[in-house]
């Protein structure tokens, strides 16, 4: 049996801790008042980020503490686990795959634009979160598409709070 529990917390706690050095740098966010005062002010969507990432990475941790427990009352608990680090790496592949795919959309959301990047991140986090058999790419580029699309029309027309226009320049 793997232990998941182990995964879990651990995974659990890494972005929870990500999640909080995100919250606190999200106080730094300069306020931008070129278009009036808009009730959401561009410090309210990471701070709320940061608190959502916090609470997931919560439950993510009590879910393998729970199962940890019951698997120790039940006295199922491995007592060493001697996977190597390409096991413990591909056991980890999801996790991986989504840092390095935040990442590169960091580092190209200014530059290529919001739509675009956001679009290409759901699509990668579909293909990568779901099981080989049931991947479907058109409905993942859909949803990748419709999703970057609403979500720059909410915030830059509904709410006028300014998202990189990249490359497309809207």
């Amino acid at each position: 049996m793997k232990a998941k529990y182990k995964m879990n917390m651990i995974t659990g706690g890494v972005i929870f801790v990500f999640g909080l050095v995100y919250f606190i740098l999200s106080w730094q966010i300069a306020n931008f008042k070129g278009l009036g005062a808009p009730p959401i002010d561009a410090k309210f969507v990471p701070r709320l980020w940061g608190g959502l990432l916090m609470l997931l990475s919560l439950i993510v941790f009590l879910r393998g503490l729970l199962e940890y427990l019951r698997l120790k009352k039940e006295g199922k608990i491995e007592k060493k686990d001697n996977g190597t680090l390409v096991s413990r790496i591909v056991d980890a592949r999801e996790v991986i795959l989504t840092f390095v795919c935040l990442l590169i959309y960091i580092a190209l959301l200014q530059p290529v634009g919001f739509i675009i990047m956001s679009a290409l991140f759901i699509f990668a986090e579909c293909m990568i979160l779901t099981p080989k058999e049931k991947r479907k790419p058109l409905i993942a580029i859909a949803v990748g598409i419709i999703a970057a699309v609403f979500v720059d029309f909410a915030f830059v027309r509904l709410l006028h709070v300014l998202l990189p226009a990249g490359i497309l320049g809207f």
